[in-house]
């Protein structure tokens, strides 16, 4: 009877170790570049002139193995400048938000590079600051690769920033837009970070 209550928590604590490491949770600051999609502006400007800052995020990795859950977050900021009347020019400045979950799929390689293709929604918040806001439904899928550097690892990331825009009801003259159709805009973002693991 000790004998068959040893084996199974000697059972029950390998269980319980294995569920542990493939329970593993990550952090992964990063930063890099953002191009954001000016697809909507011509639709409602002759032309128009976007110059975008770098992008900073945090995501939190779950899991280990073949599929991994990343939450995310980014932010970033774009300056704008459209024609106006009799040869003046708008300008404006805008803070982009983002907020997704990605599930990442690692592909069956073997050596130390991890190889990974992406793909989730969230919402992305863009708030001009002249008081032109909009919240809209964040689609993005992407690759990425990560290769350990001790207990830590580098990681990098290029993914498209699905931003599923809708036309305003109203158009304020006022203030920007980041829509003026209902349009898919594409945002390419490139990153690269370190994961820690906690």
């Amino acid at each position: 009877m000790r004998m068959a209550i040893l084996t199974l928590a000697l059972m029950s604590g390998s269980a319980l170790g294995a569920f542990a490491q493939e329970s593993r949770v990550r952090l992964n600051p990063y930063a890099g570049w953002y191009h954001f999609d000016e697809g909507s502006f011509e639709e409602g400007f002759d032309t128009s002139e976007t110059e975008s800052d770098p992008i900073y995020g945090l995501r939190l990795g779950l899991g280990t193995g073949r599929w991994t859950l990343d939450l995310a977050y980014g932010r970033t900021t774009i300056g704008v400048e459209v024609p106006g009347l009799e040869g003046t020019t708008i300008s404006d400045d805008a803070t982009i938000q983002l907020f997704y979950a990605a599930l990442n799929w690692h592909l069956p390689l073997t050596g130390p590079l991890d190889l990974f293709l992406s793909g989730g929604g969230g919402g992305i918040d863009t708030a001009f600051d002249d008081g032109g806001s909009e919240t809209d439904v964040l689609l993005n899928y992407g690759l990425g690769a990560a290769i350990p550097m001790g207990s830590l690892r580098l990681r990098a990331d290029l993914k498209d920033q699905v931003d599923l825009c809708n036309e305003p009801e109203e158009l304020e003259a006022d203030f920007f837009e980041a829509c003026f159709e209902d349009d898919a805009l594409h945002n390419i973002e490139l990153t690269a970070g370190v994961e820690i693991p906690l």
